[in-house]
């Protein structure tokens, strides 16, 4: 599509049509036609939207005039939003979350991990550390990634439904932060900087290695104590 000044003609036509004017008070405002695609949609308004550019001057309201487009524009979107909503059934729910996993593994989604961002999700396991500010840490970075996924699969959960993707989301999202962990260089660092301890087997081996001397030989000193050693 053609482009002027940076506009498309469907655009340039828009923003070079003229304000509206009221008659009996002279005031310049935008007056617009809800698409029937909206017909019906919870919060959307039916008819023509009207609201005022506050001004009686022609150049006042042509310089209001962009911004007025733009919070229209702001409004069609929110109610393709509201448009697009769905329930988060037991159908779709994995379809939502599996995108968002494959995503990630793809690296599409980058998480950020420091070596321990992954614990933030110790109340999940450990029960009795779980709190309320500590839940509330949980559904706050699951929430951000649960936004992901909707955008990744191209729907709106509805509200009511939206707890349920969010239990759904908290497994996937805890196991991508732990994975992330494993791989982030603190972790790395601290593998290569840790002291080389002994084995565990070493020490089970000299605990459990007979003293051979001691069972072959009959003199006093490796003899058991208390016992006297014959001759």
């Amino acid at each position: 599509m053609s482009t002027q000044h940076g506009y498309t003609r469907p655009w340039r036509r828009f923003l070079c049509h003229p304000p509206g004017k009221t008659p009996r008070t002279g005031i310049y405002y935008l007056r617009r036609r809800v698409p029937a695609r909206f017909s019906g949609v919870p919060g959307v308004p039916s008819g023509i939207v009207k609201w005022s550019l506050e001004t009686k001057v022609s150049r006042e309201a042509r310089r209001h005039w962009p911004d007025a487009l733009a919070k229209w524009a702001e409004m069609e979107a929110e109610w393709e939003r509201k448009a697009n909503m769905i329930e988060a059934t037991d159908n779709v729910l994995p379809k939502i979350v599996s995108g968002w996993v494959a995503a990630v593994q793809a690296d599409v989604i980058k998480i950020e991990a420091d070596g321990w961002a992954s614990d933030v999700f110790e109340p999940l396991d450990l029960p009795e550390i779980r709190n309320a500010a500590s839940v509330a840490r949980m559904v706050e970075v699951v929430e951000r990634h649960a936004d992901e996924a909707c955008q990744i699969a191209g729907v709106t959960v509805t509200d009511d439904s939206r707890p349920r993707l969010i239990n759904a989301m908290m497994r996937p999202v805890q196991g991508a932060y732990l994975e992330a962990d494993l791989k982030s260089p603190a972790v790395n660092i601290a593998r290569v900087t840790a002291p080389s301890l002994p084995l565990a087997s070493n020490f089970l081996h000299r605990r459990t290695t007979p003293n051979r001397r001691a069972l072959s030989c009959r003199c006093v000193t490796c003899s058991t104590p208390g016992k006297p050693s014959p001759r």
